[in-house]
């Protein structure tokens, strides 16, 4: 008794193209979907495991977001942390410093700000994925950027090809700027 698989569907919350028998749905998440306040006095800035990961330094990933901090020193600033960051001490340290709000939590971006009452009229993330589920979630409501890390910032070129192939698909999708 063989096995025959003649379709199979996948969902994702990219767009990617049918392949052969395998047919993929976007999920464009609807479901989180709903109408919330705009705050004009706060951002958001999403955390990035690249220097736990060894592929940007510590020096480097700290200069990013001060740039950050220091061209919205007129609003609110909240920090989320990725989930591979932890809440380091020297992380904590260095927004407690830059007087940056945070909180420790292990939700996911896109439910945390499912819940919140207001939310932020800017998002800056570095090449993260939930910047492509934040943008169908939030249907251009608020403006999403990615931040760009320059080549020579990152540690080797294997990191360099994996990295532009993310700068490059966000930068695909019209509703997130770069910079």
């Amino acid at each position: 008794m063989g096995f025959t698989l003649k379709s199979v569907i996948f969902f994702t919350l990219f767009d990617i193209k049918k392949k052969n028998f395998i047919s993929i749905q976007e999920n464009k998440l609807t479901f989180l979907c709903k109408h919330h306040f705009v705050s004009k006095k706060e951002i958001i800035i999403l955390g990035n495991g690249f220097y736990n990961k060894n592929i940007i330094s510590w020096q480097n990933y700290r200069k990013i977001i001060k740039n950050i901090i220091n061209d919205n020193k007129q609003f609110i600033i909240n920090f989320h942390f990725h989930p591979i960051e932890s809440a380091e001490y020297k992380l904590k340290k260095f927004l407690d410093k830059n007087e940056v709000l945070y909180s420790v939590n292990t939700l996911p971006i896109e439910i945390k700000i499912f819940i919140m009452k207001k939310i932020p009229f800017k998002i800056y993330n570095i090449y993260s994925t939930s910047a492509i589920s934040l943008s169908k979630i939030l249907d251009n409501k608020i403006k999403i950027i990615n931040i760009n890390i320059p080549n020579k910032l990152i540690k080797s070129c294997d990191q360099r090809i994996k990295v532009k192939l993310i700068e490059n698909y966000l930068i695909s999708n019209k509703t997130i700027s770069s910079i």
